[in-house]
């Protein structure tokens, strides 16, 4: 007879899964010395892993050209965009 706390395949695969996540972040923690609080910091660190989630298993992560240039550049432009508009507001 089965115990009733006995683990369904798809229960033991999940789970086997979320440690292997919990392994590769904690050595990216390690790796780049990043403290471990950072995880505790903001919204920002649980909102990287519930993407993570979500996205094809296919997709590839960006570059550091792309997060430092690509995509800096486009939040800058949204943010100047942005700040013309307040200042247009203000102006009124």
């Amino acid at each position: 007879m089965f115990s009733s706390k006995q683990k369904s395949i798809k229960s033991m695969f999940s789970s086997e899964n979320i440690k292997k996540a919990e392994k590769v972040i904690l050595k990216f923690f390690l790796y780049n010395t990043i403290p471990f609080n950072t995880a505790d910091s903001g919204p920002y660190y649980q909102a990287i892993i519930n993407i993570i989630g979500e996205v094809d298993p296919g997709v590839k992560d960006p570059t550091g050209y792309q997060i430092g240039k690509q995509y800096l550049e486009k939040v800058k432009k949204i943010e100047g965009y942005i700040d013309s508009i307040k200042s247009k507001m203000t102006a009124i």
